[in-house]
């Protein structure tokens, strides 16, 4: 109903705004069907009372016979409102649901900017007011730490800060992938991994990646050069460089005065206006002085400034440049190690052109990482930005074998951060502090930075107490 009501909007600007078409990279899944304790297609009215860490409400229903509370999804909704909903599925667990009618509306709920939300699957937060997205975003990263880090919720409440949002909220997205087939070009349906919904236009990304999204749009559709597969179309904008579509252009960014030059293809923030700030953060949790570290006023030695920074998985550059760069941190040595020939290639020519003589950059395999460092460990800090899958356990092993002092975990996926975590504090390293970044305004992703240190004595540092997890009725519930 919701995704209804917004298409007969979009339908008066976009005529095909909304068109959905099988799409061929998913294959559609039957789901098990499980009449109990639902009949498919149902309407039931619920309270929502908590979001789940992928961005769903949480409703819970009293079932017939002494049968217990049962838990019911839906997408869309917020918490505090009571919805009438429809039935598509009952789980071994919980059912799902799509909202019908919003009864009693939450007072933090506002119109979506974009005409196609609740059917195009891009977006998950453009009802929420921003505040009240940044507040969820901050639960869910702990809610993340307690139910796979296994830690301690007063703990937990030490550590998470509030998340750090993003100076603006829509037209911030600086690379977009449309997925094109069938006659449609566009994005993943919410409620539908095998259909694409054709979107003519995104409310994240930039206004000149929506001018190129019409001309790309005309190129495939209006041509009749429509692929038989799906295939996925590349449109990056800097300003510099205009929106660019080959994967294999060199584009050049610029984050706080530094010039990055890298493949347009290749992996790189897309939230430009909150980069900087995130950038600062990481440079100041692994070189300025740490939490617990002011020493000197108790009697305590103050510890020795951190004289090296390693750059683990430095793609083109961004850490380890920045930080020897740097006006404000005085660092002796900086070191960017990664797995890819090209980029480290790139990184290097991107020291060269800034001028930058006291960094280096290495190529190594990620069996054999820190073999080539020529400082221990006690005198470093290390910057981790890994893909989304986390890090491997032979990176984790040298890791932990190297021992930097400090070690600042940038993730843009919390729950394999938080697994990751796990090794890192049973090794000996203490978790002092954990940051949310939004740079993805109206979306469930978050970025966060998690900030770990080895103490200075040696000795085996105060851990976080862990709990044993039960089998919960419902995962991911906060």
């Amino acid at each position: 109903m919701l995704a209804t009501l917004l298409l007969c909007g979009a339908a008066a600007r976009y005529p095909e705004a909304g068109r959905m078409v099988p799409f061929g990279m998913a294959a559609a899944r039957s789901p098990i069907v499980r009449p109990q304790p639902f009949a498919h297609g149902a309407i039931i009215s619920l309270a929502i009372d908590a979001m789940t860490s992928t961005g769903d409400g949480v409703g819970r229903v009293v079932l017939p016979d002494d049968g217990g509370l049962w838990v019911v999804m839906v997408p869309f909704v917020m918490p505090g409102e009571r919805v009438r909903v429809k039935v598509i599925q009952n789980h071994k667990r919980h059912s799902s649901a799509r909202v019908v009618e919003i009864l009693e509306p939450s007072p933090d709920r506002q119109q979506p900017a974009c005409l196609l939300f609740g059917l195009c699957g891009g977006c998950t937060y453009q009802h929420a007011r921003y505040a009240t997205q940044l507040s969820w975003k901050a639960a869910q990263v702990a809610n993340i730490l307690e139910r796979i880090g296994r830690l301690e919720p007063a703990f937990i409440e030490t550590v998470v800060q509030p998340t750090i949002g993003s100076p603006k909220q829509l037209a911030y997205r600086s690379k977009l992938t449309p997925h094109v087939h069938g006659g449609a070009m566009g994005f993943v349906a919410s409620e539908d991994p095998a259909m694409l919904v054709d979107v003519p236009r995104c409310e994240l990304a930039t206004e000149p990646i929506n001018d190129a999204l019409v001309e790309e749009r005309g190129h495939y559709l209006s041509s009749g050069n429509v692929p038989s597969l799906a295939d996925t179309l590349l449109l990056r904008h800097t300003d510099r460089d205009g929106v660019v579509t080959d994967p294999s252009t060199p584009i050049t960014e610029q984050v706080n005065g530094l010039k990055l030059t890298f493949s347009a293809g290749d992996f790189f923030q897309n939230n430009l206006f909150l980069l900087p700030a995130l950038v600062d953060y990481v440079l100041e949790q692994a070189l300025g002085a740490a939490l617990g570290e002011s020493g000197g006023t108790d009697g305590s030695p103050t510890p020795s400034p951190i004289e090296n920074l390693i750059d683990a998985y430095c793609g083109s550059g961004l850490f380890a440049l920045s930080a020897a760069a740097s006006p404000r941190h005085s660092v002796r040595s900086v070191v960017g190690v990664e797995v890819m020939e090209s980029a480290v290639e790139a990184a290097r020519k991107n020291a060269e052109a800034n001028g930058l003589t006291n960094v280096r950059f290495l190529a190594a395999s990620a069996e054999r990482i820190f073999e080539e460092l020529l400082f221990d460990g006690r005198d470093a800090a290390l910057i981790i930005d890994p893909p989304r899958k986390g890090c491997g356990t032979a990176f984790l092993s040298q890791l932990v074998r190297f021992a930097p002092r400090r070690l600042v975990y940038v993730s843009c996926s919390p729950d394999t951060m938080a697994r990751d975590l796990i090794e890192l504090l049973g090794a000996g390293y203490s978790l002092r502090r954990c940051q949310p970044f939004d740079m993805f305004p109206q979306t469930r992703h978050i970025e966060c930075v998690a900030t770990l240190e080895w103490p200075e004595s040696g000795s085996p540092p105060e851990r976080p107490r862990t709990r044993r997890i039960e089998s919960l009725n419902v995962p991911n519930v906060r």
